[in-house]
């Protein structure tokens, strides 16, 4: 949350069983490795359900109050990059309306760092990045 982040979140008994961040600056992935996006844009990020909640579409409920924060921030487009083995995950952001727009990857060993992004990923400004030291 210090870099300004925001999570939206399902309560069940007082505990979180739902939850999804939203970023709106470069975000860091893994290994390094940065998102970046377009300045409209805002990036969700480390999203769970807890087993026994899914299949009840819990995102949506508070979907509907992060669009609305995101964009009075002037973030209208939510962007997200999935694995595309998730299937769970890709079934749930199609259900929300979300539509693939392309891929993008890249591989990372050691300093070896090649990324990838098909033609409409680059155009929406979406991008993996390992920040210069120095």
């Amino acid at each position: 949350m210090a870099k300004g982040d925001a999570c939206g979140v399902v309560l069940h008994k007082d505990q979180i069983v739902s939850y999804a961040w939203l970023a709106f600056t470069p975000t860091h992935d893994s290994e390094g490795v940065y998102v970046d996006f377009g300045e409209n844009d805002r990036y969700g990020y480390k999203g769970l359900t807890l087993e026994e909640f899914r299949g009840q579409h819990l995102r949506r409920y508070y979907n509907r109050f992060t669009d609305a924060h995101c964009i009075a921030r002037g973030r209208t487009h939510a962007i997200a990059f999935v694995d595309v083995s998730n299937h769970a995950s890709i079934r749930s952001t199609t259900g929300m309306g979300n539509r693939r727009i392309g891929f993008a990857g890249y591989l990372k060993r050691g300093p070896l760092f090649i990324p990838f992004r098909t033609t409409a990923v680059r155009r929406r400004g979406f991008r993996f990045f390992v920040p210069r030291v120095g």
